[in-house]
């Protein structure tokens, strides 16, 4: 039984290798990464580490290379587990810094538990077997290897296009462009083994109209700063949208034209995220881990899976202009549908108001009964809440109430209250019958005006009230008083009406002859 340390940013991974290392009675520790997994080797000292050699913060090679320069860590065994599209650069890395083995992702359970069996019991895969001194079996074998080197790389490709080809179909699935793109950035330097990634593309909405996102770099906790499109060699691919490659044979620092505070890189990548018709962006490439710089083949892969992003990233975009508009279609035939329906409703309201005016002018036998049936109709067909109709005595001089109806006796007894109470000459109801012309108040609750018994209609819920003068040609007859619940009732086309409805009143009240001129009506 030994302590093995299993360092690797992807939790599941992890979890994995701990349950079979655990079940072959070993004791592990975890790490997230390659400064965790530091820690963690110095506090618990293990016989074995397996890790991975891409990682945030710091991959796997600089976590050995750490290891190596540590008195007391340098003599613990590696094992690099890795995917198999790393597999080259994981052999490279391994004789570079003397790790053990290499056990690519996935392989049989079997195949990691005999590695850690081996690396335990001191045997090395690194260590070359004795060359025979029989030419034709050292040239056979060279041709043997040649021919295992090319597989492999086969092997590597397949896998990385199959990669890519998983993507593609993860991507299409993307519901939001911004979270396409952070995955486009996130999955293109794992797949190629790059030190950190950077994306950046155009867009009609957004600060600046520009949308930029990191993989591998660790800016703290400020955001990292913003590179530009259209600057240093990284500008020239959204108009010539040729991929661009630099590797420095010298390992000098390249310049790709990133803003400063990004780090330092000697080989870069960068494709165009483009459609056939339109560049939106680039993809960049910093640092391939393992290797002096990125190939040929790094290239073509890289420039399919910018082609794949940019018409995901654009078909994206065309979903939701299309979802947005259709929204806005939506709520623009709604609300076509409700001015519709208020304006059939508001229709249908004239004929019965209007018709059942007409036709209780014909029905009326007198006065008392024309403004009475008048207060029923502006109820149950004008659906205001109180309705009452005030005349005026010829005897006395005075205003009167003549009829009254409404949703209770309380609505009567109110329009009782407000035909008795004396009121100032400013008040809403004087001002209508004194200058004969309609006056209202669309808002009892803040209104400035003065109006008789206003609290307690506010009481009874009521929010809007209207006087309307009635007159005939020989002067001033009374007024009719409308009340209702809704706020900012009365506008001009509901003025209008009840101007009209008003006036049908007037001149029938004037034309009966069922009770004497000069005699105040009842209200019965």
């Amino acid at each position: 039984m030994a302590t093995i340390l299993v360092v690797d940013d992807n939790a599941n991974n992890r979890k994995l290798l701990v349950t079979l290392l655990s079940s072959d009675g070993h004791l592990t520790v975890e790490a997230s990464d390659g400064l965790d997994g530091l820690r963690q080797a110095r506090a618990r000292r293990p016989q074995l580490i397996i890790s991975d050699i891409m990682m945030p913060t710091m991959d796997g090679y600089g976590f050995v290379r750490a290891l190596r320069i540590d008195p007391d860590l340098c003599l613990i065994p590696v094992i690099f587990y890795t995917a198999n599209y790393h597999e080259r650069e994981a052999h490279k890395l391994a004789h570079a810094c003397g790790v053990a083995h290499v056990v690519v992702k996935p392989s049989p359970a079997a195949d990691l538990l005999r590695a850690v069996e081996q690396v335990l019991a001191g045997v090395c895969e690194s260590d070359p077997d004795p060359l025979p001194d029989n030419f034709d079996r050292e040239h056979l074998r060279l041709v043997t290897d040649k021919l295992t080197e090319r597989a492999t790389a086969l092997t590597a490709f397949r896998s990385r296009f199959e990669a890519i080809s998983k993507f593609s179909l993860e991507a299409a699935s993307a519901l939001e462009p911004h979270a396409l793109l952070e995955k486009v950035c996130a999955d293109a330097r794992n797949l190629f083994g790059a030190l950190y990634a950077v994306i950046a593309v155009t867009e009609k909405t957004g600060p600046g109209g520009l949308f930029y996102s990191t993989s591998g770099i660790d800016f703290g906790s400020a955001p990292p700063p913003a590179p530009a499109l259209d600057a240093g060699p990284l500008g020239l691919i959204m108009s010539s949208r040729v991929p661009w490659r630099l590797g420095s044979s010298h390992g000098n620092a390249a310049d790709a034209g990133l803003p400063s505070g990004y780090p330092s890189a000697r080989a870069f990548l960068a494709v165009p995220l483009m459609t056939p018709t339109r560049a939106y962006g680039w993809i960049c490439l910093a640092e391939k881990i393992g290797a002096d710089e990125f190939d040929a083949e790094d290239e073509a892969l890289m420039l399919h899976m910018g082609t794949v992003a940019g018409r995901i990233y654009e078909n994206l975009n065309l979903h939701l202009a299309l979802k947005w508009q259709s929204e806005k279609l939506n709520r623009s035939e709604g609300r076509l549908r409700q001015l519709t329906d208020t304006g059939v409703n508001y229709v249908n309201r004239v004929y019965a108001l209007l018709g059942g005016t007409n036709l209780l002018i014909q029905r009326a036998p007198n006065r008392d009964e024309l403004c009475k049936e008048a207060c029923r109709l502006a109820i149950h067909q004008g659906h205001f809440r109180l309705a009452y109709i005030e005349v005026l005595d010829s005897s006395s001089g005075k205003i009167v109430l003549a009829a009254a109806a409404g949703d209770g006796d309380d609505a009567v007894a109110l329009a009782r209250r407000m035909s008795a109470e004396l009121t100032e000459q400013d008040d809403l109801l004087t001002v209508a019958l004194a200058s004969q012309r309609p006056a209202i108040c669309n808002e009892l609750q803040s209104t400035d005006q003065s109006v008789r018994l206003r609290g307690e209609m506010l009481d009874r819920g009521y929010r809007s009230i209207a006087a309307l003068p009635m007159s005939a040609g020989n002067g001033c007859m009374g007024r009719l008083v409308l009340m209702t619940e809704k706020p900012q009732f009365f506008d001009d086309a509901e003025m209008r009406l009840q101007t009209e409805f008003a006036g049908y009143i007037s001149r029938a009240f004037a034309r009966k002859q069922g009770a004497a001129p000069d005699a105040a009506p009842s209200l019965g």
